[in-house]
């Protein structure tokens, strides 16, 4: 039988509300309390960061920002286009639960993963990419992103796991490691969806039902958004209204109404930028009509994603915009296949001995969990800050401002402000 590493991308995009307390960290000291309360649970604690990577040159962070910036659109195209239902990732997530595996991969395998997570560069690269990139991110009380990742691997004499490899992910990602006994589920399961609660601040419990017996590995990162508007919505601006889904029926939602100054004009979308605090923004994206949700998708890419945003217009915009909640599961196995990554999800063909080995058996990825959840009212939501300066000088006197009202299906996404890349995207196609 052959044996399986489970990888578990867990992600959260997190919208404040008033009535829900900010979120103000990640909390290791009660995760790793959690995790080590249980005998069946141990947290190797001498597996630490032993090195501080370089900062990537100039141009290879350049390299890091286009090769995953394709990776985020694309991972989008495949799990959004054509579904008529919400769609939300957190492409940045999933890469990043995918690189600490490509870390453990070989031949074959580790070219197909670099090839589609680095963009042909190095995993060397890749790690250093993320690392930097990660540490960059902007977190303040009013604009907080905070990332964790685990390994979790079976305490068993036939499994025998690379110290390089546990090493290597402390190094670039701060994974904590914890060998468990998988056989006593009653108290590794609560571990390990304690160690997810705490990570996500609460709002993913659960992430695991059960443990198999071919399950050998589980690598998680964990994501938690929370930023309020730069400027929040104002009580008289909140209204209902109407949203016309892609089949004509409507509903009644709760519409959010201001000027922003950052207007988006493409070929198949229009849109707006709207600020959080602090490092990121809320990016929508409308289709101009005649054009539906999977058209515009269809025909994006990494590059024209990010210009959107580059060369969107300072000048007023009417919007209007619904509150709105969402949660997103999915195995996101099939769309990393049809992106170019088979062999590592092949049990014949999979090449981690990098990771380590087992008796009798050949170890390869089995699942690629993600769950999201998102909340977007009146305070905020997650996303990042952008100054707007001097746009009402630059409309001209009488002359009306465009409007974007999100009034039916729409793309959105948070975007980190510095490197335009995508912390979360999703479609909106109906307002739940």
């Amino acid at each position: 039988m052959n044996k399986k590493v489970m990888i578990l991308a867990l992600s959260l995009a997190m919208a404040i509300t008033m009535a829900v307390p900010a979120f103000a960290g990640v909390r290791s000291a009660k995760t790793n309390a959690s995790a080590t309360d249980s005998s069946a649970v141990e947290l190797l604690s001498g597996i630490k960061p032993t090195i501080t990577p370089t900062a990537p040159t100039k141009a290879a962070k350049a390299a890091f920002i286009k090769s995953s910036a394709d990776f985020s659109i694309n991972l989008f195209k495949k799990s959004a286009s054509g579904r008529k239902s919400n769609t939300m990732i957190a492409p940045m997530s999933v890469l990043t639960a995918m690189s600490m595996t490509a870390n453990g991969a070989k031949s074959a395998t580790r070219t197909e993963m670099r090839n589609v997570l680095a963009g042909k560069e190095t995993i060397y690269s890749l790690n250093r990419g993320i690392y930097w990139w990660t540490h960059s991110l902007s977190s303040t009380d009013s604009a907080s992103i905070k990332t964790a990742n685990s390994i979790w691997y079976r305490d068993s004499s036939d499994l025998s796991v690379n110290q390089s490899f546990l090493q290597r992910n402390a190094n670039y990602y701060g994974a904590q490691i914890y060998k468990a006994d998988f056989t006593q589920q009653d108290q590794v399961l609560p571990a390990i969806n304690g160690w997810v609660n705490d990570n996500t601040s609460g709002m993913i419990k659960k992430v695991l039902s059960s443990i198999s017996n071919d399950d050998d590995m589980f690598l998680i990162n964990a994501v938690a958004f929370d930023a309020k508007w730069s400027v929040p919505y104002a009580e008289d601006s909140v209204r209902t209204g109407t949203f016309t889904k892609e089949d004509g029926t409507t509903q009644k939602v709760t519409m959010m109404s201001d000027s922003e100054y950052q207007y988006i004009s493409g070929s198949k979308v229009t849109g707006f930028i709207k600020p959080y605090k602090k490092g990121y923004s809320f990016v929508a994206l409308l289709p101009r009509e005649g054009n539906t949700v999977s058209d515009c998708i269809s025909s994006m890419t990494g590059a024209s994603f990010r210009n959107l945003i580059k060369n969107a217009k300072t000048t007023e915009v009417l919007t209007m915009m619904p509150k709105f909640k969402s949660t997103y599961s999915a195995d996101m196995r099939s769309a990393l296949m049809s992106m170019g990554i088979k062999d590592a999800f092949d049990g014949n063909n999979a090449d981690l001995t990098g990771i380590g080995t087992f008796k009798d058996a050949n170890l390869y990825i089995s699942k690629v969990t993600h769950k999201t959840y998102i909340q977007v009212d009146e305070a905020g939501t997650k996303a990042g800050a952008v100054t707007s300066v001097g746009v009402a000088n630059t409309t001209s006197i009488g002359e009306q401002p465009p409007e974007v009202y999100l009034n039916r299906p729409f793309i959105y996404a948070i975007v980190d402000n510095s490197s335009k890349l995508p912390v979360f995207i999703g479609t909106e196609m109906s307002v739940n």
